[in-house]
Parts: structure tokens; sequence; C-alpha cells
């Protein structure tokens, strides 16, 4: 986090004003019992640029991390065509409708990216839950 007190970060410029026009979103962080082992096995071999993962239409929006992975959200019309129309992914890369339901629900809650975490919060009333 910037620390916006004291001197000036960006010497001649007025870093308070350009804060206001930054490129800001939200998170939402939930549970990758949220997802499946194989959403899982998918989203690794993506980050980890497997040979199928290359190819991948979200292999530039997924970042792994040693608890869960980051997924940045980009407009509807791309998220339409990466989830509802599987016929852009190989079967065997395609993400499971209960993935797809937490993405598109991120996203039209006005999130941009997703933490999956294996210690973020559960929510069972919206999502199912996965035991692997």
């Amino acid at each position: 986090m910037v620390n916006c007190t004291g001197s000036n970060p960006v010497p001649g410029t007025n870093f308070n004003q350009h804060l206001l026009i930054m490129e800001t979103y939200t998170v939402l962080a939930i549970s990758t019992s949220h997802m499946t082992k194989k959403d899982n096995d998918v989203l690794h071999s993506i980050t980890h640029r497997h040979p199928h993962g290359l190819d991948h239409p979200f292999a530039n929006m997924v970042m792994n991390r040693d608890t869960g992975y980051f997924m940045k959200l980009y407009d509807e019309a791309d998220l339409n065509d990466l989830t509802l129309h599987p016929k852009v992914i190989d079967e065997g890369m395609r993400f499971s409708p209960a993935l797809q339901k937490v993405i598109m629900y991120a996203h039209s809650e006005g999130h941009r990216m997703i933490e999956f975490d294996c210690d973020a919060p559960e929510y069972p009333e919206l999502f199912e839950t996965f035991n692997w």
C-alpha cells in the first residue's frame, strides 16, 4: 500500500489527484471449495503453461498462488465467450458449471478479480461446495 502522507512519492505531480484517475476494481475472495478438483487441475495447467493451458482463453487471466489463484475478469462479452460457449475451449480444459457460476456471479456484482483461496470464506447458500 502506498503511504500518501509526508513527501510526494512522484516528484512534480499531485499524487492524490492521480489516485482519482487510476483504474481500481474490487476483488471477490472465495474458498477454493467452490471449484471442483478438475477445475483446480485446469487452472494449474493454465498457470504452469502446460501444453493444453497455453491456448486456453484464460491463460493471461489467472495467476497461481500457494493457497489458490487470482483470476482477472474482463468485459462481459469476453466472459460470455469463455464460459458460456464451451466450444471455444478443448473439452478437457473447460471449467465446471459450478466454477462458471462463480465467475459470472462475481462479474455481475461488479468484481473484476476473484481470489480463490483455501482459507477464504465459503458461501454454500450461493454456490455448490466440493470436498477434494
